[in-house]
């Protein structure tokens, strides 16, 4: 919500479409893409989204030392690289037709992003990261910003309920939404 890709999924679910991304091209052996950048996106912090991001992103799914759900559907990426502020080309040990697919995940973060990033999390979506309170809630701002135009409300909370019984009553008396 918080944090955009740089592909999306169409609504059959199986192709992918441009988002971050303008455009792509792939090379005649299917082994290089180059993916075109928006311009016009910053993140909530007032940081512009460039190629670095894209690339600071990818290369920390390999660089970390814990385990990661992304490394599996990205075995075949040999490198990725910024060619100028706003492209980004990746090289694949093999060609892979599918690979655009796998670029729905994981959401683009910033350049440079540590550890508070994890408390505190920037992103280029509709809604920027206000609190979350640990067991409770998480809450979300609409991004004046935002690329994409204003999002429809001006928030979001997203209640923690860990108990399905409490859930199924809390949507009953319409206290909460799904």
């Amino acid at each position: 919500m918080f944090q955009d890709t740089l592909v999306a999924l169409d609504w059959d679910g199986k192709t992918a479409i441009p988002y971050l991304a303008k455009s792509w091209t792939i090379s005649e052996d299917g082994k290089t893409y180059v993916f075109k950048l928006r311009d016009d996106v910053t993140f909530c912090s007032g940081k512009k989204f460039t190629s670095a991001d894209v690339v600071y992103t990818f290369r920390s799914l390999f660089d970390s030392a814990f385990p990661n759900p992304y490394r599996g559907a990205m075995r075949m990426l040999k490198s990725v690289d910024a060619r100028d502020r706003y492209t980004v080309v990746f090289t694949l040990t093999q060609p892979f037709g599918s690979f655009p697919v796998n670029l729905v995940f994981p959401m683009i973060v910033p350049d440079g992003a540590g550890p508070a990033f994890n408390a505190h999390p920037i992103g280029t979506g509709p809604y920027r990261f206000v609190k979350n309170v640990t067991d409770d809630r998480v809450e979300l701002a609409a991004f004046d910003g935002y690329w994409g135009g204003p999002p429809a409300n001006h928030g979001v909370v997203l209640k923690v309920i860990p108990d399905d019984i409490m859930a199924g009553l809390e949507l009953r008396k319409g206290v909460t939404d799904v």
